[in-house]
């Protein structure tokens, strides 16, 4: 195909560029959350985020920089996951202790989920049944199979 009579480009060529362009607007579109309502934050990569940020030099200390430099509430992408970062002690109680009838339940990771419900079913079961409920079988004799379980089953 001729395009501006001097530089000759295949169609395929064209497809590929086109693709590439409507993934990245996408992307752009998706890390567009927090910055629709103001909240402050780093210019997130395409595609993963802050994501090789955290990998250089990790969670703790990549996040006391963001906070030093954004302030208390930061907006921060994993992928195209928004994540919001707060800082302050008084506003994670308002979050979570005041406002906790407003914030929606959030999903619960496949890794655990399975071994999570069969202990909720095991501790209803003995509600029901009106035996007492131990906390250290329940917690320091269960707990260390779910991690095990869970572990196993994780794919790298």
């Amino acid at each position: 195909m001729d395009m501006l009579g001097k530089v000759c480009f295949n169609g395929w060529i064209l497809v590929c560029i086109s693709l590439y362009m409507l993934a990245y607007l996408y992307s752009r579109w998706e890390h567009s959350l927090f910055r629709k309502y103001g909240i402050p934050g780093p210019l997130p990569t395409p595609f993963v985020g802050i994501s090789p940020k955290y990998r250089r030099t990790g969670v703790a200390l990549t996040d006391k920089e963001l906070a030093r430099k954004y302030g208390d509430i930061v907006g921060v992408y994993m992928g195209h996951r928004p994540l919001l970062l707060v800082s302050n002690p008084d506003t994670i109680k308002a979050i979570m202790v005041k406002e906790f009838s407003r914030t929606p339940n959030r999903p619960m990771e496949p890794l655990f989920k399975a071994k999570y419900e069969q202990l909720l079913d095991n501790l209803t079961e003995r509600v029901k049944t009106g035996k007492p409920i131990d906390f250290k079988e329940y917690v320091m004799i269960k707990l260390p199979s779910i991690i095990t379980h869970s572990c196993g089953t994780v794919q790298i």
